[in-house]
């Protein structure tokens, strides 16, 4: 029987395929997650990244015999490093948000979100836009790229509290 869900950080999220026979992908709270079975450990492998088109399969964060088991090291693994872990954001230092390509826009926006999740996690206080570019390390952003940046920061942190209120964060 194939999975169809799987729980990351307490959350049940859809199961995707690949198009590869032993390949699985999953999105959970702003990040991308893909599975795929190692042959020569026998071991499903879990690999995080901000964004599926910038994935690195070798970010491994988790490993087990079976989805579930990869997914559960992971989970545990995140806990243990999720209080005082200062958030760092992925290459972004002194990016000009005017003039990047939409793939790095959506990088930043990503990682605007996951901020906001990693701020609500750790009940730090909403940060304003100006706030977010700075933690994210930009070097220049107009009014409009600022409220994208707000808007997907508070995507984030309303995330978690969905996740929180309907009990699957706990």
């Amino acid at each position: 029987m194939e999975p169809t869900r799987v729980s990351i950080r307490r959350q049940l999220v859809p199961l995707y395929r690949d198009s590869r026979r032993w390949h699985w992908f999953a999105y959970q709270g702003g990040d991308y997650f893909e599975f795929r079975f190692d042959g020569i450990c026998h071991r499903w492998l879990i690999s995080q990244s901000a964004e599926d088109r910038l994935h690195n399969a070798a970010h491994v964060v988790g490993s087990g015999a079976t989805i579930h088991e990869a997914a559960n090291n992971f989970t545990c693994t995140s806990e243990r490093h999720a209080q005082g872990r200062p958030y760092t954001a992925v290459g972004l230092e002194l990016c000009d948000l005017t003039v990047v390509s939409l793939d790095t826009l959506l990088l930043v926006l990503g990682e605007a979100s996951r901020l906001g999740y990693d701020d609500a996690r750790q009940n730090h206080p909403t940060r304003t836009a100006n706030a977010i570019a700075d933690t994210l390390e930009l070097a220049h952003c107009n009014g409009a790229q600022l409220l994208q940046l707000q808007h997907a920061y508070m995507a984030g942190r309303e995330h978690l509290a969905i996740v929180w209120s309907t009990g699957e964060g706990r």
